[in-house]
Parts: structure tokens; C-alpha cells; sequence
């Protein structure tokens, strides 16, 4: 887990009702670059540090949803952090010809097991 590099304000923030008839699952994206020739390319402590200052002004993204009194969803803001995996592959960009969505790109993303309910899951998942 990334957690913000300072403390962040421990609130719960209501979701706007538009959220609310969002589908609750997270949207998978994925983004290949190419090696551009800097010796810190993919290191993944760069990455980690600077996604831990980035939450600290996005410190809702380290959070995770939870259901308040009256069941209305809200993002429970202490902390928790963004999950950040490290994965390795012997393929390479070409592999995946036109991008286009199939079993193995799908294995490019972390897996979330939805059914232990909105609160043990982050809001934000991360596969270097």
C-alpha cells in the first residue's frame, strides 16, 4: 500500500448523487509507454514517492467507500492508501498488436474480489 507522505484530513465525504448510479466496480485502463532512455524509467520507488505526495492533495483516492447510517455510500477518508503491484513479463508492447481488449490484456490489471463488500477494497488500484 502508497499512503499519502503527510497526514491527510480524517473525514467521510458524501458522494454526489451522480456517483451514487455509477456502476460500483472499478474501470480498468491500461497505458504502455515506451522506454525513453532515463536511467529512473519504471523505477517503482520514483513512482511511490510521488504517488504518496500526489495523496496528499488527492487524499480521498487513499480511502475506501463505506456505507453511513442511513446505507448511503461515502468515501471514508483515514488513510488506508492506494494498492501499488509490481508485476513482471517477459512480452513486450508489440504483443499486444491493437490493443484491443482480450483475456491476456485483461491480466494486466489488478484483480478485485468485489464480493467482500465496498469497504475492503481501495478506491484506486495500481499494476507497474
Amino acid at each position: 500500500m502508497v499512503k499519502p507522505a503527510e497526514e491527510t484530513p480524517v473525514v467521510n465525504l458524501w458522494n454526489s448523487c451522480l456517483d451514487l448510479t455509477a456502476a460500483s466496480y472499478h474501470t480498468k485502463s491500461v497505458y504502455f509507454y515506451r522506454p525513453n532512455g532515463a536511467p529512473n524509467f519504471f523505477d517503482t520507488k520514483v513512482m511511490k514517492d510521488a504517488l504518496s505526495r500526489a495523496l496528499v492533495a488527492f487524499y480521498p483516492m487513499a480511502r475506501r467507500f463505506k456505507h453511513d447510517q442511513d446505507g448511503r455510500i461515502e468515501i471514508s477518508c483515514q488513510g488506508q492508501g492506494v494498492l501499488f503491484l509490481e508485476a513482471e513479463s517477459d512480452g513486450v508492447i508489440d504483443d499486444f498488436s491493437d490493443f484491443s481488449l482480450t483475456l491476456e490484456s485483461l491480466k494486466l490489471s489488478p484483480v478485485v474480489d468485489y464480493s467482500l463488500g465496498i469497504e475492503s477494497f481501495p478506491l484506486l488500484l495500481l499494476q507497474v
